[in-house]
């Protein structure tokens, strides 16, 4: 949580985000969210994201990563950066068990690459409100 909260100070810093207002990065409303998903805000998802990093259930994980590629969407955050946050999770996922096995093998698709859909889910690209 803490790399993340550097890198997203890092980022704001270095590009005078302009959608960071009096009230901070945390009053902005989250782009490609989904109905479902409980947090409408930049803060909200920062505190969704510190609770589903203290879960160690495997279904956490796959929530955490999506929060996480929901956070760089809407915050801009470029992809090295965004790396370093996402690079932990990957890696305790890779060693985790799943229904007995060993995972062992965790693929990550770079943007405009079209992923199988049999094997894979695309993030929501519908912004939020539509």
């Amino acid at each position: 949580m803490r790399i993340l909260s550097h890198k997203l100070q890092e980022h704001w810093d270095e590009t005078l985000f302009s959608e960071v207002n009096s009230a901070g990065g945390v009053a902005m409303q989250i782009q490609c969210r989904e109905q479902h998903d409980s947090y409408r805000t930049v803060g909200e998802i920062l505190k969704y994201i510190a609770e589903m990093s203290q879960n160690q259930q495997f279904s956490a994980r796959e929530h955490l990563i999506k929060a996480l590629y929901q956070l760089q969407e809407t915050t801009g955050l470029p992809d090295s950066l965004f790396q370093a946050c996402l690079q932990p999770v990957l890696n305790e996922l890779q060693k985790a068990n799943l229904m007995g096995k060993k995972v062992g093998q965790i693929e990550q698709i770079s943007r405009g690459i079209v992923v199988d859909s049999k094997t894979m889910w695309p993030l929501n690209t519908r912004r939020s409100g539509t």
